[in-house]
């Protein structure tokens, strides 16, 4: 479904029990970083939501993972990202999904460096049935500082953000009742994979803006100490443009307001039509009736002279597949052969049913897979079939398997 344009007037950020309401300026006001002179309200409830209403997700509800993907194409960062977190025992969403936000953070020697930020199927419990157009994770609207990691509480969590430069890279979230010792494992446990995947600089500032950590015995990594923090650190900032993610029952209002809105452009259209018909109808049927007969007459003619033709077309429809010799599957099968590397691809399956060719097999790798499908794609001798292959699949021997699927000309 397509999305129409953000227009949200409020972020509201639910904070264990109380919830933040932020507003925007006036319509037509420029839209500023920081939402100006906000109306700042704390509440028990949920307040009560419109549909132009962005949710700040909390942390602990959105994964986040930052990941080096072998490829710079921005086309491409999608499907790498996926195989990654498959890779990595991370939920993968299937192709298509918009449960799965990207950013990208640097490229270094060809690779990427990604934060994906992963949504849950739905709405909790806690939110379901309010009526939420707009979603984004709660980390990606502060105004962090650069090169650090930031601690938080938030609600009964425990919010551990790092950035890479200004961008935010990863965060994770432990349980606010966890003890001292786990909470300075678990951040140098966290920290530590960070630098060994080359995510986040050796150093980093520590920043604990709201003094959640300060009055704790919280041993740092690397000796660190808590830098000096502002509290505007946890004032949100405003998005260009919210997450794609929208949960199935935000869909289903979407739809259900789509409906309704096309049913009533039906019943207008349909009353004024019926109404042109009624008038035209009752000065144009005489005519109507002459150009009847007219057409009725040529068809009867047209279908006698097509009638002689059928023989004719069954005939070169007998003969087709020998008079094109090129579209023998033994030739066809010759031709993929002549085009495959020396090793690292097996063939299992080639069919052809009407025009229709269909190729599957096993590779050694994604790469290889790929490499083959464009060989045979730019194939001189294969001119006359249109090549295509769905991403390959990965085999729990590592082996990637692929079908590509051809459809034969027809000159």
């Amino acid at each position: 479904m397509k999305r129409s344009r953000a227009v949200m007037r409020r972020l509201l950020r639910p904070l264990g029990p109380t919830w933040e309401v932020w507003d925007l300026p006036e319509a037509g006001a420029p839209t500023p970083a920081v939402p100006t002179t906000p109306a700042h309200i704390h509440v028990i409830v949920p307040p009560a939501e419109s549909n132009s209403d962005l949710l700040a997700m909390p942390a602990r509800l959105v994964v986040s993972a930052a990941l080096w993907v072998p490829t710079v194409q921005g086309d491409e960062l999608a499907d790498a990202v996926r195989l990654e977190l498959e890779l990595s025992g991370l939920p993968a969403p299937k192709a298509g999904a918009t449960s799965i936000s990207l950013r990208t953070i640097g490229e270094e020697n060809g690779r990427s460096l990604v934060a994906a930020s992963l949504f849950p199927a739905d709405l909790p419990a806690a939110y379901a049935g309010l009526n939420y157009r707009y979603f984004e994770a709660s980390p990606l609207l502060l105004n962090l500082p650069a090169n650090a990691a930031t601690v938080w509480r938030e609600g009964d969590d425990i919010v551990v953000c790092v950035t890479r430069g200004p961008v935010v890279a990863v965060w994770e979230t432990m349980h606010a009742d966890a003890s001292d010792s786990e909470l300075s494992l678990w951040i140098r446990l966290f920290l530590t994979q960070l630098q060994a995947e080359a995510v986040v600089p050796q150093w980093l500032d520590w920043h604990d803006p709201g003094g959640e950590m300060r009055e704790r015995d919280i041993v740092l990594p690397d000796g660190a100490r808590w830098a000096t923090s502002r509290a505007e650190f946890l004032r949100p900032i405003w998005p260009e443009k919210p997450a794609e993610w929208q949960p199935p029952s935000t869909l289903q209002g979407i739809d259900r307001s789509q409906r309704a809105k096309k049913i009533r452009q039906l019943i207008y259209a349909s009353a004024a039509a019926y109404l042109t018909l009624v008038l035209a109808a009752v000065a144009t049927i005489g005519v109507m009736k002459v150009r009847a007969a007219m057409m009725a007459s040529e068809r009867d003619r047209l279908a006698a002279e097509v009638s002689t033709f059928a023989p004719v077309s069954r005939s070169w429809q007998l003969v087709s597949a020998t008079a094109e010799p090129e579209q023998y599957p033994l030739e066809i099968l010759l031709q993929l052969v002549k085009n495959m590397p020396d090793s690292g691809i097996r063939l299992t399956t080639l069919t052809m049913n009407d025009g229709e060719v269909l190729v599957e097999g096993e590779a050694t790798s994604v790469t290889l897979a790929s490499r083959f499908f464009e060989s045979v794609e730019s194939a001189d001798e294969l001119w006359y079939v249109s090549w295509e292959m769905s991403p390959p699949s990965l085999l729990p021997n590592s082996t990637a398997r692929f079908q590509m699927r051809g459809a034969i000309n027809t000159l």
